[in-house]
């Protein structure tokens, strides 16, 4: 009895123990150079996939903002993925798309 409930405990430990330290963090996918000149900020949210003139990948952002990225990385292009990124405005950025906010990711990963 009294083993069973010590390795009832210990298993706890060892559960609670890999909760705190939680998942290993996902290397980042370097996208474009930074430059000094251009401020970036950081976002988290999901990729989605619109079917519009022939689909196109955006992100949906955790603060309610839809981000349509000029360099996402095919390895990211999946609906459902949650990513944290680093991005600029890409205020020259045109798209036949016209969806979101254009930005340019400096750096993402998945999270």
């Amino acid at each position: 009895m009294r083993r069973t409930i010590r390795l009832a405990a210990l298993a706890v430990a060892a559960a609670a123990g890999l909760v705190a330290c939680g998942p290993a963090p996902v290397a980042w996918t370097s996208v474009s150079p930074e430059r000094a000149s251009r401020p970036s900020f950081r976002m988290t949210g999901s990729i989605e996939h619109l079917d519009l003139e022939g689909g196109v990948y955006v992100i949906q952002g955790d603060d309610s903002v839809t981000y349509a990225p000029t360099n996402l990385p095919a390895a990211f292009q999946y609906a459902g993925t949650r990513v944290e990124a680093d991005a600029r405005k890409a205020d020259q950025a045109m798209s036949i798309h016209q969806v979101g906010h254009p930005i340019e990711l400096v750096r993402i990963r998945q999270r």
